[in-house]
């Protein structure tokens, strides 16, 4: 929003994983809640670093060194941040 006008509407993700997809029959929620957001900042390029979840997920062992956590490519080419608009 610009003041009163809109000048980008985007879909919101909504992720789970679960029996059907995941290991141990565990299942991961990713809500995003209800509102209105504002945009902080964008970011080019963003590097994932990849949660436990993930690996758990993948049947892989949680790695010690940090740097085997990053994936380049995953997030696409822009990440924002946001904020729930007052």
């Amino acid at each position: 929003m610009k003041g009163d006008d809109l000048v980008l509407e985007a879909p919101a993700r909504r992720a789970r994983h679960g029996p059907e997809g995941g290991r141990g029959g565990r299942v991961w929620v990713f809500d995003t809640p209800r509102g209105r957001f504002e945009v902080l900042s964008r970011l080019e390029r963003p590097v994932w670093r990849k949660p436990d979840w993930a690996f758990v997920e993948e049947g892989e062992p949680i790695p010690k060194d940090p740097g085997d956590r990053l994936e380049y490519g995953t997030l696409g080419e822009y990440a924002s941040t946001s904020a729930t608009a007052t």
